[in-house]
């Protein structure tokens, strides 16, 4: 499927003060998709000719299964927020919740490039929702974000959200990007082109296990041998054979289990890891839960940020989820996926989550607020 590339609109910025009552924030919030009907000419930063893709361009699918497909901007200058909605065939597939203790069906914001200090939509329509303005159609996802003070922009090509897909059914659709607008952190549109994209479900491979089973060409030389003079250590070997099977379902009954350790830190430095020096944080609310657990599982860091979990079943997805803590910002990713390791003990897994200190009393917000 040839994907079709289209020019971006014009659009004007607009500006919402709101005052905060412990202290005077000035969130400067020029809206970068207001209608044409606003009346002002919005100023356009220089064409760059950055673009909107989906990355890969053509994405396939098993029945049943899943794959990713990434938001990514190209070749822009100085962006500071972005806004990307696409519509999809909710017939062929489905979008899986990337959030599961937020309501609706969330897309995973990305940390590489623009960071998610500030996700303004993240939504995902499987199907209409009533209750949801987002979700008054079916096959539809919004990502918009913007960064906070004193992040510098970001300029170049990166992913800045994933969006999992499940196939349905057999067949083939487009991915349509129906908008895509990026400002920087004055609120200057930056234009962007948008690249369509499209995912075809494809029938997975057959279950070549079974017939090799069934299929025992051993047994066959065994009795084709049997009138020959060698019919007696032929029998010798063929209850030798039969006790291998028996063996192998025995450590099958008890599954492997190992540990999950994690840490919340404070990221002085904004880089996403754990330097030395940087401490950790006490009191934070934890989530870990599983298709394998009956209920989810809450814990709170100790002292030294460190929390822990044992008697988890190897080779099974868990999702970890970190709460937000007042006055700071997410410099890694808020939930993990992490699955334990099968092999030798000690089987075990790891995953850090960065908080930085929000120090700065002024926050400059390229929201996107509107637009058709």
């Amino acid at each position: 499927m040839t994907p079709a590339r289209r020019g971006a609109g014009a659009f004007a910025p607009r500006r919402v003060l709101i005052l905060a009552a412990a202290a005077a924030l000035i969130l400067s919030l020029p809206a970068l998709m207001l209608p044409a009907s606003a009346g002002r000419s919005a100023p356009v930063a220089p064409a760059a000719n950055a673009t909107a893709r989906l990355e890969p361009v053509d994405a396939y699918v098993q029945l049943g299964q899943t794959t990713v497909v990434q938001m990514h901007i190209r070749d822009v200058v100085n962006m500071y927020g972005a806004d990307i909605r696409l519509k999809f065939d909710p017939t062929l597939v489905e979008v899986v919740d990337a959030d599961v203790w937020s309501p609706g069906t969330q897309i995973q914001p990305l940390y590489g490039f623009l960071r998610p200090d500030f996700v303004i939509k993240r939504v995902a329509c499987n199907t209409v929702e009533p209750e949801n303005p987002d979700c008054a159609e079916a096959g539809f996802a919004w990502y918009a974000v913007t960064q906070l003070n004193p992040a510098p922009p970001v300029t170049g090509s990166g992913a800045v959200a994933a969006i999992t897909f499940r196939g349905l059914k057999l067949g083939s659709a487009a991915i349509d990007l129906t908008y895509a607008k990026a400002a920087d952190r004055n609120g200057v549109t930056i234009p962007l082109d948008m690249l369509d994209g499209s995912i075809t479900v494809t029938q997975g491979p057959p279950p070549t296990a079974t017939p090799t089973f069934t299929s025992s060409p051993t047994p066959t030389r065994t009795a084709t041998s049997s009138p020959t003079t060698t019919v007696t250590p032929t029998e010798t070997h063929t209850p030798t054979i039969t006790p291998t099977p028996s063996i192998t379902p025995t450590p099958s009954n008890t599954p492997e289990t190992g540990t999950l350790d994690g840490w919340v830190f404070r990221d002085d430095n904004q880089d996403g890891r754990r330097d030395a020096g940087e401490p950790g944080i006490a009191g934070v609310t934890v989530l870990i839960s599983s298709a394998r657990l009956s209920d989810s599982v809450a814990l709170l860091t100790g002292p030294d940020g460190g929390f822990g979990l044992g008697g988890l079943v190897v080779n099974t997805d868990y999702w970890v989820k970190q709460y937000a803590l007042r006055d700071y910002a997410f410099t890694t990713p808020p939930v993990v996926i992490v699955n334990i390791p099968s092999g030798e003990p000690p089987r075990h897994a790891e995953v850090l989550f960065g908080n930085a200190l929000r120090w700065q009393p002024r926050m400059h917000l390229p929201l996107i607020l509107g637009g058709s």
